[in-house]
């Protein structure tokens, strides 16, 4: 069950702009992922059919491209990765990725990783839901405290979700 506060999701900014339900649930899944706890983690995604409701989903999944863009980047200490570089990344986390998901090929990995850095799909591309999943699952797995290294990226992430806010406010992400 997730509360309506920011309680175990980090040292969060309640008045940053960024959705504490929604922040709450991708710390849930990149801690799940983390720790490679396939069923806490299905278990999570299974209920947000019935308590999450689309808008948190979609701006979760905003979070998700910026915050997962952000882990890439540090990654490989370069702001404009290649696409060879995001299909090498999307092969190296397959193996952890499917630890945690019972299906996961590195093509739709590296396709959520060119949705994350606004690149055009090679082949059949990820649907938002599948990059929900995926997305959440690459960032877990590369992560070794979520808590904490989440709680380092959300003040860039409020910068970055405030400068565009009024973009987001025309696609209904903030009311």
């Amino acid at each position: 069950m997730v509360a309506n506060s920011d309680s175990g999701c980090g040292n969060a900014d309640a008045h940053d702009g960024i959705d504490p339900v929604a922040w709450a649930r991708l710390t849930i899944i990149a801690t799940a992922a983390s720790r490679r706890d396939g069923r806490g983690y299905a278990e999570e995604i299974a209920r947000w059919r019935d308590d999450f409701p689309l808008a948190g989903q979609h701006r979760m999944g905003v979070y998700l491209m910026y915050v997962l863009g952000y882990q890439v980047k540090l990654l490989l200490e370069n702001n404009k990765p290649t696409d060879e570089e995001l299909r090498q990344i999307a092969e190296a986390a397959q193996p952890l990725v499917l630890q945690v998901l019972d299906r996961a090929s590195a093509a739709q990995l590296e396709e959520t990783l060119r949705v994350a850095f606004d690149r055009p799909f090679q082949d059949a591309g990820v649907t938002p839901a599948e990059f929900l999943v995926f997305a959440g699952a690459i960032l877990g797995v590369q992560m070794a405290d979520p808590d904490a290294e989440l709680a380092a990226i959300r003040p860039r992430l409020a910068t970055w979700w405030h400068r565009h806010e009024d973009n987001f406010r025309a696609q209904g992400l903030i009311g």
